[in-house]
């Protein structure tokens, strides 16, 4: 039995949904289709569906030590009255100990660099000491050679630098043979190649080698630098030797060779003062050390010498023409008096316009076989106008004498330079008013 009035509410809910969902309306009404509509299609039945069943995890299993982990931790045990006695309170005394520590190495850092310099400054005064008195072969110490190390006043005291000393006496050749230094003795051949082989054969300075003055020059223009080098390393030159010239008396010889190394980059370069001709009176002097040897030197190992092509020490016909119009170098003129001003038959001799001459015998003194002082030499160069602040560029008749002129000039550091294509190639090539000629009226 339903309990009282339900069925009149299932009634009247019945009667509600006929109307609603099976009836239509009797009027039209598109807001009642559309809800008609709209109920029409839910499906009740999957209304309250349950959601679908979502896969499951593979958790790892929880364990205790998981679960243990992540509890609280459990507050730290106080500090008892024997942990608060066993804290480190500072002390002033280690304050005191450190400050202490510290001037102790500061102290002895001091006391250290001090022995040093000290060692530094005895190792320093004994090496002066071994080099002022060398030892001779047979190891023993020598009061001849004592006296030997004492340098020429013309040569510079310094052999440290790289650019070596431009004029080496005698005495202090042989203290370099001696001790045996690093030295590349050379004597340096004449136009006359066979006699100059004889001479050299017969005799020469103790461990000279023959340098050919044609492996130097071919005509008067200087060889290719590769040349240069192929020959001198087979001759046992190296970049650190020092290269001592000496000819038999012409002197001419040896300048030249000298520029040449000079050219070439080598700056450890010096000329023998006095040449052989002192070399072999000192010889001749009882018990000499200044020795001669005989017959072919020996054969070195090929040396290491790298060729550098130095422009500042050469002049070209281009540089000599726009000097004249620039006026930056004064012009010197190596040729002797009579080839100076045209005196002499046979060729066609004179001199560039504006040129001071100074020819060989001004700048070397051939009676006592030797280069004048310094202060003369400057003396001289400064009577014919030459100053030290403006550079200059010398030439003669093949080159020969201008090397001789620049060696002079280079001494006393003038910047000088050579015109190696001379005065015959200046004289075909150059413009007739540039050229001072005999019986020639020059027009500007």
């Amino acid at each position: 039995m339903e309990p009282y009035g339900t069925s009149g509410r299932k009634n009247r809910a019945k009667v509600y949904s006929e109307r609603r969902f099976t009836s239509p309306p009797e009027s039209y009404s598109t807001v009642e289709d559309r809800r008609a509509h709209e109920y029409a299609e839910y499906d009740y039945g999957n209304f309250y569906e349950k959601p679908p069943a979502l896969p499951k995890r593979n958790l790892p299993p929880t364990t205790s030590s998981s679960v243990h982990s992540m509890s609280p931790r459990s507050m730290p045990t106080p500090l008892a009255h024997s942990t608060l006695q066993r804290l480190h309170y500072p002390d002033p005394r280690r304050k005191q100990d450190y400050c202490c520590s510290k001037q102790k190495m500061i102290g002895a850092g001091f006391v250290a660099i001090t022995l040093l310099t000290i060692t530094a400054v005895i190792m320093f005064l004994w090496h002066v000491q071994i080099k002022k008195a060398p030892e001779t072969v047979d190891g023993t110490t020598d009061k001849t050679t004592e006296r030997l190390v004492q340098y020429d006043p013309l040569v510079n005291k310094s052999m440290k630098t790289t650019r070596a000393d431009y004029l080496m006496a005698s005495n202090y050749l042989v203290t370099l043979i001696i001790t045996k230094r690093k030295v590349c003795l050379f004597e340096v051949t004449n136009s006359e190649v066979k006699q100059s082989e004889n001479d050299f054969m017969e005799e020469h300075i103790q461990s000279a080698q023959l340098l050919y003055f044609s492996n130097l020059s071919h005509s008067g223009v200087p060889v290719h630098p590769l040349q240069f080098q192929r020959h001198v390393r087979r001759l046992g030159v190296d970049e650190d030797c020092h290269v001592v010239l000496y000819d038999r008396g012409q002197v001419i010889w040896s300048t030249y060779a000298f520029w040449i190394f000079k050219l070439f980059g080598h700056e450890k370069l010096s000329l023998l003062n006095g040449g052989f001709a002192e070399w072999k009176a000192l010889s001749s002097r009882p018990n000499s050390l200044y020795k001669l040897d005989h017959g072919p030197s020996p054969t070195l190992p090929p040396g290491n010498f790298k060729a550098r092509w130095n422009a500042d020490l050469i002049m070209t016909f281009d540089d000599v023409i726009t000097n004249f119009d620039q006026h930056t170098h004064d012009i010197v003129d190596a040729q002797n008096d009579d080839e100076y001003n045209g005196k002499i038959d046979g060729a066609v001799f004179g001199h560039m316009r504006g040129s001071v001459n100074i020819p060989i015998d001004s700048v070397y003194d051939w009676i006592n076989n030797t280069w004048p002082s310094d202060t003369r030499q400057r003396e001289f160069f400064a009577s014919k106008g030459l100053d030290l602040s403006k550079p200059l560029f010398i030439y003669d008749g093949t080159s020969l004498r201008s090397t001789m002129v620049w060696f002079a000039l280079e001494r006393l550091r003038f910047n000088a330079s050579i015109y190696f294509g001379s005065w015959p190639e200046f004289v075909i090539r150059a413009p007739d008013f540039l050229k001072v000629l005999p019986d020639v009226a020059m027009t500007p």
